[in-house]
This record gives structure tokens, sequence and C-alpha cells, in this order.
């Protein structure tokens, strides 16, 4: 009785085994005749230079589905907190050097709090990137602004974000003046990454 019983524990074991292989067979063979907008996603050890190669410097697996938004910001009101707020920093400089925040937010794929809005948790799914510096009366370096977008088109690409969820954090928080009247809003937007339809 003992045989018996085991033996069909044993074959209803490998018949759901079987059904759910095959069932995930038939969805990824499915899902691999889709488009995607962005292409193929970057594998995460990727090798990149410039302000981009933050993005693949991690301590887990990158969480790429995680991730639909970016939130750009200044340090403007918050220059002590900057690394206990964002998960990218570009520093001031000639260089516009872009590091992963000290608090490892980014490198451990979990979120910050650079944004609160009361009707939305952004930050759950959102990207928070800081531009060091008060852009209220004169804008970020060129450095500052080319490093910027680098590090958005590679965030774009890796994680698959369109250029419609890229914000300056006063487009989705009115009381917010980051990342400031002097900077280049228009231009920045006008140089996200758009695919080719």
């Amino acid at each position: 009785m003992l045989r018996s019983r085991t033996v069909k524990v044993l074959i209803a074991l490998v018949a759901t085994m079987t059904g759910g292989a095959l069932t995930l067979m038939v969805l990824v063979m499915r899902t691999a005749d889709l488009p995607m907008p962005f292409g193929p996603l970057t594998a995460a050890g990727a090798p990149r230079e410039g302000a981009g190669k933050a993005v693949f410097e991690l301590e887990v697996p990158l969480q790429a589905i995680k991730w639909r938004n970016v939130v750009v910001h200044s340090s403007r009101r918050r220059p002590g907190s900057i690394s206990a707020r964002y998960h990218f920093v570009i520093e001031r400089g000639p260089e516009g050097k872009v590091r992963a925040t000290t608090t490892e937010f980014w490198r451990r794929q979990v979120e910050a709090h650079h944004v609160y809005v009361p009707s939305r948790d952004w930050n759950a799914d959102s990207i928070g990137i800081c531009v060091k510096g008060d852009f209220s009366t004169s804008p970020p370096s060129p450095e500052q602004m080319n490093a910027l977008i680098e590090l958005v088109h590679t965030l774009q690409e890796t994680c698959n974000i369109s250029a419609d969820h890229v914000y300056l954090c006063n487009d989705i928080d009115r009381r917010c003046d980051s990342p400031g009247a002097a900077f280049p809003a228009r231009a920045f937007t006008d140089r996200l990454w758009r695919p080719q339809r």
C-alpha cells in the first residue's frame, strides 16, 4: 500500500512538473515574437564607459522590470542629505562624474526616498537622480548635462523606460521647484531617447 501511494505521488509530481514546463515554454514562445520598443535589453554585466557605467555597478542582479520612471532633482535645498535620498548623483566639476549614492540604493536595487506625492508612491518604481547644484539662476554645466543625458539614456535602454516616463521633480510635484528655473527642461526633454518606430 505504501508503494502504491508513493508511485501515485511521484506520477502526479512528474505530470505537474511536465505541465508547468510546457506552459512556460508556450509563454516564452509567445512573448519572444512581441516587439520590444527599445530593442534587446543590455545585460547587467555589459562593459560601459562614461556616465552609463554606474548603472551596471551592482551588488545584486538588475531588476529592470521594477523601474518604470526616472525623476531628476537638484541638490539646491538638500545639500547634506543627497546620499540618503537618491539612486545616483551627478557631481559638479569638469567631468560631471556620475556615481551611485553611498547608501547604495541602486546597487542593492531598492527604492530611495527622493520624492513625496500623497496620491502615488513614486519611490516604489522610480529612479532618483540628483544633479548637484542650485539651478534657480544658472543652469548645470555642459558636462553635468551630458552626463545626465548619458545616464538617463542608459537607464531608458536597460530598464525599458520610455521618454514620457522621465520627469523633472517639479513635473510630478508642483510644490517642488527642483531642479530649478534655470534648468534647461526643454533641451533635456528634446534629448531623451525615443526609439524609431
